[in-house]
């Protein structure tokens, strides 16, 4: 039995696991793993205190939302190919959850929109929840790049 644990030992020591990251999502599109800032590339969510009308004409807390469901898309192992860096010195990512491009997903589900002001990228999937009438697409809300200009944000 000594035996046994001295060569699992061994085998932890020789081969270690992988640091899982520490991720923390700050809104919908914008997290931080391992103290990197990273903001989600082509794609612009609800700022965490907006708010978007439903189809019932009821205000919501859309950009609460948006941040929740990016949480529940991520886990510790998530990935990111950071492609640029933005003016706040922010990482310009694509991130995956396995094989799952999550800048696609929040669009595709409505919870954000593909920012065409610097990329085409995620266009199809911002035209197809507009279409379906998914997320904020089922009622009003202000396109988060002017909620920003308007409240002077940055």
């Amino acid at each position: 039995m000594i035996r046994f644990g001295c060569i699992f030992l061994l085998a932890l020591l020789c081969f270690p696991q992988p640091a899982l990251s520490k991720v923390k999502v700050l809104d919908g599109d914008s997290l931080v793993i391992n103290g990197i800032k990273i903001r989600l590339k082509g794609i612009d969510a609800p700022e965490y205190n907006q708010k978007c009308w439903d189809r019932d004409n009821k205000m919501y807390s859309c950009g609460i939302i948006a941040k929740k469901r990016l949480e529940q898309l991520i886990s510790s192992d998530i990935h990111c190919n950071k492609i640029d860096v933005d003016r706040y010195k922010r990482q310009l990512s694509v991130c995956y959850q396995g094989q799952k491009d999550i800048n696609e997903t929040m669009v595709l589900e409505g919870m954000a929109v593909a920012y065409l002001s610097y990329s085409n990228e995620y266009e199809s999937a911002h035209n197809s929840a507009k279409k379906n009438k998914i997320g904020i697409w089922k009622g009003r809300f202000m396109k988060p790049e002017l909620f920003r200009r308007l409240n002077e944000y940055y």
